[in-house]
């Protein structure tokens, strides 16, 4: 069994074959059989009308993928293992206990083939002894860039789970059952007058209020894909405290998502889907931005965080940042030192990122654990790879932390205007 959920390229051109820039998504519906994408540019009909070609190049045809790989769910060693097919070169697993005996499995994988890294989703699977896959406990991570090219990946499961008899582990990815190279065509008749009819694009300039002084909705652009509000903030590289998005259309529900905006540091995007909607709804229609999850960003404590006895034993205390409870575990393993660091404060975000002194030069942690800002999880470990405890040890009281503040279940209604 396969499904068709890969294409090379696809896109418009002109009468005379001049290729027309802009941006497409496409994505397989499984349900309905068909592909499902839209192309969008800001490239202008000349006249009332013009002649273009959709075009779609090169289709692959995917299939599921398994390899059975012999992983000890005891062992918290790294564990390496050699796929050499389907474009896939090796694995390396490496578990770490969790609290509420949960385990961590990070999981690296390096290709043979590079468009594999892009087109395939790779992941551990942990199957029961009645042939059932067993889910993840929490939210997985996959497809991180590693410093040498490798694909990352974080699940965590149940340890009962993982260890109970009859359990095993394999690969599974997305592969390329074949190829059909070439390029389909379809000619289209464009109005500029039904085009521009379709989107449209006005300036509004709402100051968003105290809580993020110096911000404010400056534009909108809407199109029959979306709904497109650009903030333009006072200061550079303004990041705006909210996860999730919502844009309230006469009392139709828009989820969005922040984008940046490339080439201008002062302005973010904010993005809504036009789901079930189209341009003219929005006509004499009151429309709501609505921010939910804040998260806000604070620089790290100036105490220092002493590290003695550095050894292969996992060793914990607990200091204050703020008021805030942080337990740090320390230890050695595989001539790497690992640094977790933990609040049983959920209001906490969690700590980003550690450092040393080496002379006067920082060495910073590796993250040994990947994480979602604002995931309810502020659990975070670094790695310090080759580390020399003899060398280093006296230099590790100068440890220092950056960190973030998560304001569980935030609702704010920034700003509402109306058309």
């Amino acid at each position: 069994m396969y499904t068709v959920h890969a294409i090379t390229c696809c896109g418009l051109k002109d009468h005379k074959g001049n290729v027309i820039d802009g941006n497409y998504v496409h994505q397989w519906n499984e349900e309905l059989g068909v592909f499902q994408c839209y192309f969008e540019t800001d490239w202008v009909v000349d006249g009332k009308t013009a002649d273009v070609e959709f075009t779609i190049e090169n289709i692959h045809f995917m299939g599921d993928g398994k390899q059975s790989i012999n992983y000890d769910p005891y062992n918290s060693n790294t564990q390496s293992f050699q796929i050499q097919k389907d474009g896939i070169g090796g694995l390396t697993l490496k578990s770490f206990e969790q609290s509420e005996d949960r385990i961590l499995l990070q999981s690296a994988i390096t290709f043979t083939e590079p468009e594999m890294k892009s087109r395939s989703w790779v992941r551990i699977q942990a199957v029961n002894g009645r042939n059932e896959p067993i889910q993840e406990a929490e939210t997985s991570i996959f497809g991180t860039p590693g410093a040498s090219g490798e694909y990352l990946s974080q699940q965590v499961f149940k340890s009962d789970a993982l260890r109970a008899e009859g359990t095993q582990f394999q690969l599974t990815y997305d592969r390329t059952l074949g190829t059909v190279e070439g390029t389909w065509s379809l000619n289209m008749d464009l109005s500029k007058k039904q085009l521009e009819n379709g989107s449209f694009k006005e300036t509004l300039n709402i100051p968003l209020g105290e809580e993020l002084s110096g911000t404010k909705v400056h534009e909108m652009t809407v199109t029959p894909t979306q709904i497109r509000l650009t903030l333009a903030h006072k200061k550079k590289y303004t990041r705006v405290p909210y996860l999730d998005y919502q844009l309230d259309v006469g009392g139709n529900l828009l989820n969005g998502g922040v984008w940046s905006v490339p080439g201008q540091s002062n302005k973010t995007e904010l993005r809504f889907e036009m789901t079930g909607l189209d341009p003219s709804s929005l006509v004499n229609q009151p429309v709501n931005l609505i921010a939910k999850h804040r998260v806000d960003e604070f620089a790290g404590d100036d105490n220092p965080i002493h590290l003695s006895g550095i050894s292969d034993e996992h060793q914990t205390f607990t200091t204050h940042i703020e008021g805030y409870p942080i337990t740090w575990t320390y230890y050695m393993d595989d001539n790497n030192l690992y640094v977790e660091s933990l609040s049983s404060d959920q209001t906490f975000g969690g700590v980003n990122q550690t450092y040393y002194f080496d002379g006067k030069d920082r060495r910073y942690g590796k993250p040994a654990m990947m994480g979602l800002l604002g995931d309810n999880n502020n659990k975070h470990m670094d790695v310090y790879e080759n580390f020399d405890k003899n060398k280093h040890r006296a230099h590790f009281s100068n440890m220092d932390c950056v960190y973030f503040h998560l304001w569980e279940v935030m609702f704010s209604e920034m700003t509402g205007f109306i058309w």
